[in-house]
């Protein structure tokens, strides 16, 4: 169980926060989002006059673990500053945001002893290649004076922020990166309060003012309205500023601090700046709660450990303001000695990877070879066994279907034999029944006849025909066609050129579904044929199964 200690070092008061976190491969990343558990709290009287006995009882209070501790400091000269700069890497961005920030404040440079206090924040990469990237930075002779003491007492910190940059965390457990609006964070405290507006996890505005809810007197005897309107006064005063500067527009607002009932503010804030407001009461971490406490105290509790929370479970913190050597204003790789081994060993190490993956590649490839050949004779042994299986698969599918048509005429075949006494009942002996075919269909068996009827007539053909679909219409077992009969009729005219020669007349189709032909010498005068005609017709009836 890994332990990080995140401290708020406002003007009056250090608060602590140690949490624990599940550590290892599986849990990775985990803490970010809110995985890490407060395991102590505590919370001492601070002012710059007794900061030795502070740092001592903190000390006291974290046992053995004194390094990786995470500080906000308050009170500080900060300077935050917002550049478009090239999408470098950190140690460039660096370089880059510096020489942007001198040339806007020449108080910027290092001082006598060469050394600096400030720190990159890299936000999101835009178009052409750009990135939006924030530069904060204080005084190193000031934040070095204000640490001497709790170095002094044996404590080492991992990373020492501005309020600001602990906000940008808070927003970042709030929304994270990527897509993340533009948001104000609030800070209320007794006598000392912060606004910090964050996008992207850059802070585009950061400001802090020397006075709170308790300033002028008691908690119990603040003015909420008048108060409230003061706050939602400086707040749109701060955002409107940032607007007309850099065209930004703050939709959320997140409050927090040790303002008891932070959640009075909601609604008159809420009115003045038409943000959402969200206030951070909340415990993320239930053990950030006191056993035995209203909810009222838990909230108030909750609000003002958020800062210090947000340092601590943070895995990661990429950035310090601990005062160090200013780096060479040139771009490019500058390495010290620490650097030059680092990178040296690195290079080893790759080398040794490459020839171990290599050695691995070489057998993984003589070994897949006789893999390969292994296989190759498998599959040809195994080609015959599968041509066999397949003639096997045909023989027995066909097996099947010669089964399954016995079995369908074995059912069958009795109504099937009905329907050919009623077709032999309803056929003239001038009719002759050339093909019947019966196919399955849902419910039902098609059957499709055809046949011939000849005549002396085209007019007696169609007589013929008409008197067998009656006939078959009469039967139970036919009855109506399902379709309309397709006819032909040839027929024998003899004239004065060509005697005797067949001549084809045009296929004759009932249009209606009730085949009841009329008058027969109406047809024979519509053609006027005298001579023999043959007529071949194709009719569908459907028998129930």
């Amino acid at each position: 169980m890994a332990h990080r200690v995140g401290i708020e070092l406002l003007p009056y008061s250090c608060r602590v926060v140690d949490v624990s976190a599940t550590s290892g491969w599986l849990r990775r990343g985990d803490s970010a989002k809110g995985s890490a558990r407060i395991a102590a709290v505590h919370e001492i009287p601070y002012s710059a006059d007794t900061a030795g006995v502070c740092a001592t009882e903190v000390r006291r209070l974290l046992g053995r673990r004194r390094n990786g501790i995470r500080l906000a400091v308050w009170g500080l000269r900060s300077t935050h500053q917002v550049f478009q700069l090239p999408n470098a890497d950190a140690g460039d961005l660096v370089v880059l945001a510096r020489r942007e920030a001198r040339q806007t404040d020449r108080s910027l440079a290092p001082g006598a002893d060469g050394f600096l206090a400030d720190a990159v924040l890299a936000g999101e990469r835009g178009h052409a290649g750009r990135r939006e990237v924030g530069y904060v930075s204080v005084p190193p002779a000031e934040l070095q004076a204000l640490l001497l003491p709790f170095i002094d007492a044996g404590l080492a910190f991992a990373s020492v922020v501005t309020p600001a940059v602990a906000h940008a965390r808070i927003v970042h457990h709030r929304w994270g990166h990527a897509g993340a609006p533009a948001t104000a964070v609030l800070a209320v405290n007794a006598r000392s309060t912060a606004i910090t507006i964050v996008r992207g996890g850059v802070v585009l505005f950061a400001r802090e003012l020397p006075w709170g809810f308790a300033t002028d007197g008691a908690a119990a005897a603040v003015d909420l309205t008048s108060f409230a309107g003061r706050l939602a006064s400086e707040l749109r005063r701060s955002i409107v500023f940032l607007s007309q500067q850099a065209m930004v527009e703050v939709s959320h607002l997140l409050v927090c601090g040790d303002m008891p009932d932070l959640r009075v503010l909601t609604a008159p804030l809420q009115q003045d700046s038409r943000l959402q407001v969200e206030t951070l009461d909340t415990a993320d971490a239930a053990d950030a709660v006191v056993l035995g406490a209203s909810p009222a105290e838990q909230r108030t509790r909750a609000a003002a450990l958020r800062t210090a929370w947000a340092l601590a479970s943070d895995p990661g913190l990429p950035f310090s303001l601990q005062p160090r050597e200013a780096t060479s204003p040139g771009l490019g790789a500058s390495f010290d000695q620490q650097g030059q081994r680092r990178l040296a060993a690195g290079v080893l190490s790759a080398m040794t990877l490459v020839a171990v993956a290599w050695g691995g590649v070489a057998w993984l490839a003589a070994g897949s070879r006789a893999r390969v050949d292994s296989l190759s004779r498998q599959v040809t042994a195994l080609t015959a066994d599968l041509q066999r299986i397949e003639m096997s698969r045909q023989e027995t599918a066909l097996t099947r279907t010669r089964l399954a048509a016995l079995d369908a005429f074995g059912s069958q075949g009795p109504r099937l034999a009905r329907v050919l006494e009623a077709l032999a009942a309803a056929t003239p002996e001038e009719v002759v029944i050339t093909s019947m075919t019966a196919s399955p269909a849902t419910g039902a068996w098609r059957v499709t006849i055809d046949g011939q009827a000849r005549a002396g007539t085209p007019a007696g053909a169609q007589t013929l025909f008409s008197d067998f679909l009656r006939g078959a219409a009469a039967s139970p077992w036919l009855g109506e066609p399902t379709q309309t009969p397709v006819m032909n009729v040839q027929a024998n005219e003899p004239d004065a050129a060509d005697q005797g020669r067949p001549r084809a007349v045009r296929a004759q189709a009932i249009p209606e579904p009730h085949w009841q032909l009329g008058d027969a010498g109406s047809v024979a005068g519509a053609h006027d044929l005298r001579a023999g005609s043959l007529l071949t017709f194709s009719v569908v009836f459907e028998v129930r199964k």
